[in-house]
């Protein structure tokens, strides 16, 4: 009976390592995970601060210069009023990059109204290249310019300046340094 068994058992082990399922002294194992996550981009106005040719050598006391910060401090709005003629209001504000990747910030503007009755100007717009937490110095200023007739009493003009940030390496394909083809 003894001899049966064992020839059995010899029988079932020459057809396991026949057929490859045989028992290994050895094993392991490799695995790889890779996970990727989107940084953020956004933009925040902060500090914004005006002066205005009130209380300079015109004392012109009546001029209104006001900077005000909203839409989760993605919106700077400057309102200067009972501007006469060579009266200005400037304004100065900080743009923060507070994502958390790299951005290029350009600008497009647009104006409406009576703009031949002022002078408008921005300093050092685009483009801006700002790191995570970096900032920039935006510095505008509106004048209703010295040669400003009656023909500009109470007429208002508007100036919108988009600042736009972008975020992206200007790689496109494979990752980089990675294989062109599947392995």
């Amino acid at each position: 009976m003894v001899a049966r068994t064992m020839w059995l058992t010899l029988v079932a082990v020459g057809v396991l390592a026949a057929s490859g399922l045989g028992f290994a002294a050895f094993t392991a194992t490799a695995t790889s995970t890779i996970t990727g996550t989107g940084g953020t981009l956004s933009m925040s106005w902060s500090n914004a601060a005006t002066t205005s040719s009130a209380g300079t050598i015109y004392d012109a006391t009546y001029v209104t210069c006001t900077a005000a910060i909203g839409g989760s401090g993605s919106q700077l709005t400057v309102a200067a009023g009972n501007l006469a003629p060579g009266d200005w209001c400037d304004v100065t504000a900080t743009l923060t990059n507070t994502g958390s990747v790299a951005a290029t910030v350009t600008s497009t503007m647009t104006s409406s109204g009576a703009t031949g009755c002022f002078e408008f100007a921005q300093f050092s717009i685009s483009p801006a290249h700002l790191a995570p937490g970096g900032t920039y110095s935006y510095e505008a200023a509106i004048e209703l310019g010295d040669h400003a007739g009656n023909s500009c009493q109470a007429e208002s003009a508007t100036w919108v300046t988009t600042l736009t940030a972008s975020a992206s390496t200007g790689e496109t394909g494979e990752p980089h340094g990675g294989p062109s083809s599947p392995l």
